[in-house]
């Protein structure tokens, strides 16, 4: 059953039926009330908590019960048997931290921990004499297998694999939305090159969720949209790492696992078309074949859809690093004779120079239909209901450009509806 939240003239929020909902969601409404009543403000001030973006639903609270099987199987039988069941209370513990909920259950780590190691007292003398330090960090590795056992469960890509993307502080809230959207569909390794951050609530949040800031030699810097030229060298740094990297541009967000990109990346470099936008011409200035040698694909045969688009790709170390500096030789020599201007769309003009391959299917890889202008819900609602798998909000609009006091929780602790 859903529940109804509305905006009360006073500011306050109002649920319904109240009486119905769990601690977990009572909790949960109550530490994201900010976040929520910004979301009613652009609406009718009143909405179905089904209908919200799907973050706001927590995991199933199984916290207490996940500690409670891992310490029946970690501690040998004729140790908990010293435990007085009839007033221990230990059953009543693990219901408290179910309706704790996971969140919850973390915040309150030091607590929990604290519980146990006392416990531990009533395990016999021997157990009793051992250091509290000692016993705390046992208890630690039982807490930490528990919270993992509850951790909602996701596929995986292979250690050998990252996804990448780079901002600055004008992007910071797009590369924000991306991270969420990828680790909450997907456990990876999540890299963000950093331009010139210096919103650090923002980064610490995102380093809370496992993401990793890095710095690298910027190679072109005096020239409009200089962070984009710089994309082949952050993609090369990361195959240093990787053998497999998935690049995406810090204005897209994706509605799913990755998997099957990553898969599709093994076979061929993965290079989207634009989907449902159909470019007139991409075309660079034709007086920029004054300095570097003309496109290897005539323009003339660039019909229609026939146009890559370098916000999404799929690059092999093993295979692709050569093409990665080819790009990077051309733009450095479309710089040295001053000639950057000349090209369309900054990195990706260069690119479609030097790349003849197969496009994938835009529509569902880079959908340029993406929300250009809207609230957060607007956003996740178009994920929940369309069919692709990355949006990519293209162009000067962005939805996030308002977007105020982002605060979401840690994606790889919440679930889909």
């Amino acid at each position: 059953m859903g529940y109804e939240v509305r905006l009360k003239p006073n500011g306050n929020l109002g649920l319904s039926p109240y009486s119905a909902m769990t601690e977990e969601h009572k909790e949960w409404v109550r530490a994201n009330k900010a976040q929520i009543v910004r979301e009613l403000r652009g609406t009718s001030r009143s909405v179905q908590l089904s209908g919200l973006p799907y973050w706001v639903k927590p995991p199933v609270a199984t916290v207490g019960t996940s500690l409670s099987k891992v310490i029946e199987k970690a501690i040998p039988k004729s140790l908990l048997s010293l435990v007085p069941k009839a007033t221990c209370g230990c059953a009543d513990y693990e219901k408290k931290m179910n309706q704790w909920g996971l969140e919850l259950c973390i915040s309150k780590e030091a607590e929990i921990l604290e519980h146990l190691v006392k416990q531990s007292d009533n395990m016999g003398f021997m157990v009793k004499t051992v250091p509290k330090m000692v016993r705390r960090k046992a208890a630690k590795k039982l807490y930490d297998r528990a919270i993992q056992m509850s951790m909602p469960r996701r596929p995986s890509l292979p250690r050998t694999c990252a996804v990448i993307t780079a901002c600055d502080d004008n992007f910071i809230k797009g590369a924000y939305l991306l991270a969420w959207t990828v680790l909450h569909n997907t456990n990876t390794r999540f890299i963000c090159y950093d331009l010139g951050i210096t919103n650090s609530k923002m980064r610490k949040q995102m380093q809370g969720w496992g993401v990793e800031f890095r710095k690298i030699r910027i190679s072109v810097r005096d020239v409009a949209g200089w962070q984009t030229f710089n994309k082949p060298w952050y993609i090369e740094d990361a195959l240093r790492d990787y053998e497999t990297v998935l690049w995406l541009d810090s204005d897209v967000y994706v509605s799913g696992n990755l998997l099957e990109m990553y898969e599709m990346t093994k076979e061929n470099m993965f290079v989207p078309d634009h989907g449902y936008f159909v470019p007139d011409r991409n075309a660079n200035h034709q007086g920029l074949y004054n300095f570097v040698d003309p496109p290897v694909v005539p323009y003339d045969l660039r019909n229609g859809n026939q146009w890559p688009c370098a916000g999404v790709l799929g690059i092999s170390a093993s295979r692709d690093l050569g093409f990665i500096r080819q790009w990077q030789d051309r733009i450095l020599a479309i710089h040295k004779s001053n000639s950057l201007g000349m090209v369309s769309y900054f990195d990706q003009g260069v690119f479609q120079d030097i790349f003849d391959g197969e496009l994938v299917d835009g529509r569902r890889w880079n959908n340029l239909k993406a929300v250009r202008n809207g609230s957060v819900s607007d956003v996740f609602n178009q994920i929940k209901k369309d069919d692709s798998l990355i949006y990519h909000a293209g162009g000067a609009e962005k939805p996030w450009s308002n977007w105020q006091d982002m605060n979401w929780p840690d994606p790889r602790r919440v679930i889909s509806k």
